[in-house]
This record gives structure tokens, C-alpha cells and sequence, in this order.
């Protein structure tokens, strides 16, 4: 396989990595938990209120082999977001090894394996570039809703039941476990009890994929008065890097 098709191929499976970034049709008369409801509310706000935020999250991605079986993956994300208009991410892990820069003006993407990246004029709004990558370029930011200026409606989009299913321990801290469904995806996400209300971990189901593969996140070491240089998302093509364009949606 080339390297322009490998790195297409690893840019496509971001879509596969992302947090409620798909909004499915919702039921005519969606059940929500009031308790549920004004819990992911306040976190939504809490991240929109935020001028800038850092978070580390550890993630597991399972995978159906040809065979059958499931296996799972591993891998480790870093990201920064300094509002209106910029982000990063870096992630490692056994599927791929890739960063992204969003300075509100560009979007790169580098696969650090292949040392090769690709370059999109991207819009001057971050809300804006999120949608647009998916639409014409099919990439997708692992967590990405998270980045927006209305996380809240990102979750909710979709979701015909949301409950709360109790206080429950993540690394031994008391969280909110809330369990939100939806058409293709059943998502739970534990949010940290106390004043701070940040999330602590997610699991995404997907029920209409043979066996259920799912996809989770530990998050550790948020930030939300991170000093974050406008140089940290600024992107330098390392030593020997080569260009290569992005392929749209359609091809």
C-alpha cells in the first residue's frame, strides 16, 4: 500500500474516535432525566465559559478482526483549546501517532509514522472548521465536541433517553454516571461530583456493529487557566516532511 493511501486510511478512522460528533434522529418524545439533564448542562457550560482548556485522555478503541474476534487498542491524547479559534491535539498510540494544528486560518494534520502531513484553508471559526472537516474531508477530531461553543447541544443532538444511573467511582473519585442513548450509539460519561464539573471518563457502544465494539476515555489533568502561546498552534514541518493534499469526502 502507498503512503498517500496508508495516511488516507489513518485519517478516516478518526471519524471512528469521536465524542457525540454525529448527531442521529432523535425519537418523536426524547425521555430525560431532569437530574441527568441539568448535570450535562452545567458541564457544558462550564467547558464553553472556559477561554482556554488542556485535558489528557486514555483511550481504548475496540476492533472486530476478519476472524471474529475482538481486540483492543490502546492510545493517549493531548489537547489544548484557546477560544474563539485555535486547537491541538497529539495522539499516540498502536493504530497511528498523529498531531493537529488549528491556528484560525489553517488545519494540518501530521502522521508522525509516515512523516507526512496535509495542509486545509480552514474557516475562522472553530465551531465552523470542526463541521467542515467532517463534511468535506471526513476527519473528525478524537473528542471533538468538546471543542465547540455549545457542547451541550453536540451531546443532546439525537439522544431520545438520557438518565442518570447513580454516583459511581472512577479511579476512586464519586462521579455522576449519566447514560445517554441514541439510535446507533449508546453513550455513558461519568462527570466529576463537586464544584469543578468536569468529565472523568466516556464509553460509546456501538449496538448496530457486530459484537459491540466500544470506544473509552479516561480523562486526567484538566486545565482550565492553561497559558497556551499562539506559537503552540502554529504548525513547523518537522525535518524530511513531505506534503501531501487531503482527498475529499467524495473520493
Amino acid at each position: 500500500m502507498s503512503s498517500r493511501k496508508r495516511f488516507t486510511l489513518i485519517m478516516l478512522h478518526l471519524a471512528a474516535v469521536m465524542l457525540f460528533t454525529a448527531p442521529v434522529l432523535a425519537a418523536d418524545a426524547p425521555a430525560i432525566d431532569p437530574r441527568a439533564d441539568q448535570i450535562l448542562k452545567a458541564t457544558a457550560d462550564y467547558l464553553k465559559e472556559a477561554k482556554a482548556f488542556v485535558f489528557h485522555a486514555d483511550i481504548t478503541i475496540d476492533d472486530i478482526l476478519p476472524s471474529g474476534p475482538m481486540i483492543q487498542y490502546s492510545g493517549s491524547l493531548k489537547a489544548g483549546v484557546k477560544r474563539p479559534n485555535k486547537a491541538r491535539s497529539l495522539f499516540s498510540g498502536d493504530l497511528r501517532n498523529s498531531s493537529s494544528w488549528y491556528d484560525g486560518k489553517t488545519f494540518t494534520m501530521l502522521n508522525k509514522n509516515l512523516n507526512l502531513y496535509a495542509q486545509w484553508p480552514a474557516p475562522s471559526k472553530l465551531d465552523t472548521t470542526m463541521d467542515k472537516l467532517q463534511e468535506k474531508l471526513g476527519v473528525s477530531l478524537p473528542l471533538s465536541s468538546l471543542y465547540y461553543s455549545d457542547p451541550y447541544k453536540r451531546w443532546m443532538d439525537g439522544a431520545f433517553v438520557v438518565i442518570y444511573a447513580g454516583e459511581h467511582l472512577v479511579n476512586g473519585q464519586p462521579t455522576h454516571h449519566i447514560i445517554m442513548i441514541q439510535e446507533d450509539v449508546d453513550a455513558q460519561v461519568w462527570i466529576h461530583e463537586g464544584k469543578q464539573l468536569v468529565i472523568r471518563k466516556v464509553v460509546l457502544t456501538y449496538k448496530n456493529v457486530p459484537g459491540n465494539p466500544q470506544f473509552t476515555a479516561i480523562f486526567s489533568d484538566w486545565d482550565f487557566s492553561p497559558r497556551l502561546s499562539d506559537l503552540l498552534f502554529a504548525f513547523s514541518p518537522p525535518t524530511g516532511a513531505d506534503k501531501i493534499e487531503f482527498l475529499p469526502v467524495s473520493k
